[in-house]
């Protein structure tokens, strides 16, 4: 990197700074919008590559937890904010504030670092895998009918979100923690929601919020939405667009997503869902009036800790595992490991037991394969087909059923 120095930026450095990675998203990087960005992102863990007298890179890290099969939790890095400017591409910039990043991770005890990718072509080559996907649907407001039935039970109230966002965090939280691939919110995530600055808006409404309580008055599911409000010869035809539907069963779910579709002059529905398979496709008496497009991979995660994140999880059966990792960019990742599982639904217990990636372990792949597979995001066979994975026909069938997550993870939020 001749002439390009990776810099610690101060408070006055931001504008500048975050010019860059907005003017390569091509996002709009007014004052607003700048001061948005800041108040969710972390001057500490941040990142810029200085040249020529100017900011010419861009990165950062949002401190978080990510939820694992079963249910454990783990110090997560959200890698945010990533960019080149155009004029400084190709020499290098984006390694060296990626390892900048992935060693302050290591630095700070964090197992993962995680990013939900402008370009899928980009972060496998950083160790990153898919682990979850999404999908937009797109549903008619009269087909919102379900089988089995579900029951007309509780109560809804609405929640001015500009005022009180403090049940729907409490509620986030609880819903998080059984749920693979979500990832905890700190008060400024929340605050940004409160907020609810234009520019997040799409041209709707802003945000309007409801909270779903049992029989009992307890709180157990809530969903945020904005209004795309259109009239066509008189008649109203508005879209209810879900920012966010969270229930603590899928019936609850199901019941929001009524309430969605019962809303004054709604003609549909529309939600970017945390998952590619959502429930919704499997409780529809009219499964076929659901329009689901554009599924795609939404976050990728990569493996920090390997022995680590393998001792953490549960897995539903006993077996015994050696694991060959191969990392290019963070040798302490690599080698090879050896997994064992006494009791069906326990943790697991792992260690490395080689730094060189042994060819004969039961299962050998990248980095990036391997953080798929231990988040349960695709099947070791799968991965095998697609010449990602090495492992014999007995061993691969095992990988299936051991690292298996149910729920598949998913998650709610780009970052």
């Amino acid at each position: 990197m001749d002439g390009i120095e990776l810099r610690r930026p101060t408070e006055t450095d931001i504008p500048a700074l975050y010019r860059v990675s907005m003017q390569g998203y091509g996002a709009d990087d007014t004052d607003e919008v700048i001061a948005h960005a800041r108040r969710l992102n972390e001057l500490g863990r941040t990142i810029g590559a200085w040249a020529d007298g100017t900011w010419v890179g861009c990165g950062s890290a949002l401190s978080f937890d990510m939820t694992l099969p079963g249910g454990a939790t783990l110090p997560t890095s959200g890698v945010t904010m990533v960019g080149v400017a155009a004029t400084h591409r190709r020499r290098g910039i984006l390694t060296a504030m990626l390892d900048w990043l992935h060693a302050d991770a290591v630095h700070r005890g964090e197992s993962l670092a995680a990013l939900t990718a402008s370009e899928a072509s980009i972060y496998r080559r950083f160790g990153y895998g898919i682990t979850t996907q999404t999908c937009s649907l797109h549903l008619p407001a009269d087909a919102v009918d379900f089988d089995p039935p579900v029951p007309r039970t509780g109560s809804f109230r609405f929640l001015d979100p500009h005022d009180d966002i403090a049940p729907l965090a409490a509620l986030y939280d609880r819903a998080r923690r059984d749920r693979p691939g979500w990832v905890s919110r700190n008060a400024a995530f929340w605050e940004s929601v409160r907020l609810d600055p234009p520019h997040e808006r799409d041209g709707h409404t802003p945000l309007h919020a409801v909270v779903h309580t049992d029989d009992d008055g307890d709180p157990d599911g809530y969903a945020t939405w904005r209004i795309g409000a259109s009239t066509v010869s008189r008649v109203a035809d508005n879209t209810v667009h879900v920012e966010e539907l969270v229930g603590l069963t899928p019936d609850i779910e199901c019941a929001l997503w009524r309430f969605c579709a019962e809303i004054d002059l709604a003609t549909s529905v529309t939600w970017q869902a945390p998952d590619a398979d959502p429930l919704l496709r499997w409780r529809l008496v009219e499964p076929r009036k659901l329009r689901i497009d554009a599924p795609s991979d939404l976050v990728w995660t990569r493996l920090l800790d390997v022995a680590g994140v393998l001792s953490a999880r549960t897995y539903p059966m006993a077996a015994t595992l050696t694991i060959a990792v191969h990392d290019r960019r963070i040798p302490a990742a690599a080698g090879t490991f050896l997994l064992r599982v006494g009791v069906p639904g326990a943790a697991g217990a792992c260690e490395r037991i080689s730094a060189v990636p042994d060819a004969d372990a039961d299962l050998v792949g990248d980095v990036a394969d391997v953080s798929s597979l231990v988040l349960g995001a695709v099947p070791a066979t799968r991965l095998a087909a697609a010449r990602r994975l090495g492992g014999s026909t007995e061993t691969l069938a095992l990988a299936d059923a051991l690292f298996a997550s149910s729920p598949p993870p998913s998650c709610p939020i780009e970052f």
